[in-house]
């Protein structure tokens, strides 16, 4: 049987680190840990390996995330997409108000809404009459929330953002089960990967008119301290704008200047 034995007071003293000594020796050990995830990510990401995808946001994790918006626009929001997930109707707010609930205070009147194309007449029938109205006659994707004085835009499934144009990049069908949508703040949102990537394509197909959506984008790695290697997470043809816009802010950030 191991006997312990006292130590004495005096060589205690010598040989247990204090509280700052500690510290110091906690501090260095996180770095290392984050040093060699960091290389690892890295690693996997120039080998093709994909990422493990980021952890969804939780609603407590992101409550208040649509507080930086007009109190009418994040109702709007709420509204929105409570009603149409009610209807049955798959949704996601993107836009504006998705880079508000991911931190990217940015400032907006309206609320941008992402349907399937296939749900376009059940969209229309559980919101027109309802509480919202066309904004002018015959419209049918420019809709006006008449309780909370808010425009909202309703884009669908398969369309192309920016110019239009096909390209890789589709605004996304979205599952009848949600889960490819996050809810933040009472609001179902589309995930941030899908966001950057929409931005991006937007960005890049029309550079003079969509500059915004590059800006976006760098607002949102900054706000969510993204890594290089997030753009794994993109679809291959938007990883190149996103490793430059990372690059721009990156050395931004070091230089303490925004560019």
């Amino acid at each position: 049987m191991a006997v312990s034995y006292p130590v004495p007071t005096d060589l205690r003293n010598k040989t247990e680190p204090t509280h700052k000594k500690m510290r110091v020796l906690r501090s260095i050990a996180f770095s290392r840990l984050s040093f060699r995830i960091s290389s690892v990510q890295q690693q996997r990401a120039l080998s093709g390996l994909p990422l493990p995808p980021p952890p969804p946001p939780d609603e407590a994790s992101r409550e208040g995330a649509l507080s930086g918006l007009p109190p009418n626009v994040a109702e709007a929001a709420r509204a929105l997409t409570g009603r149409l997930s009610a209807a049955g109707a798959p949704c996601a707010i993107i836009g504006a108000v998705a880079c508000n609930a991911y931190g990217h205070r940015r400032s907006t009147s309206d609320v941008d809404v992402l349907v399937n194309a296939k749900d376009a007449d059940a969209v229309r029938s559980a919101l027109v009459g309802k509480g919202w109205a066309a904004r002018f006659p015959g419209a049918r994707k420019m809709l006006r929330d008449k309780v909370h004085g808010v425009d909202v835009d309703v884009l669908h499934s398969g369309e192309f953002p920016g110019d239009g144009l096909p390209k890789r990049v589709a605004f996304p069908e979205l599952s009848p089960t949600s889960e490819d949508v996050v809810a933040i703040d009472g609001a179902r949102v589309i995930p941030l990967p899908r966001l950057i990537e929409l931005k991006l394509a937007s960005g890049t197909s029309a550079p003079a008119s969509r500059r915004k959506d590059m800006a976006d984008v760098y607002a949102l790695i900054a706000a969510n301290g993204l890594p290089r290697a997030y753009a794994v997470e993109l679809d291959i043809s938007m990883r190149p704008a996103y490793c430059k816009i990372w690059d721009d802010w990156h050395a931004s950030y070091k230089t303490g200047m925004d560019p």
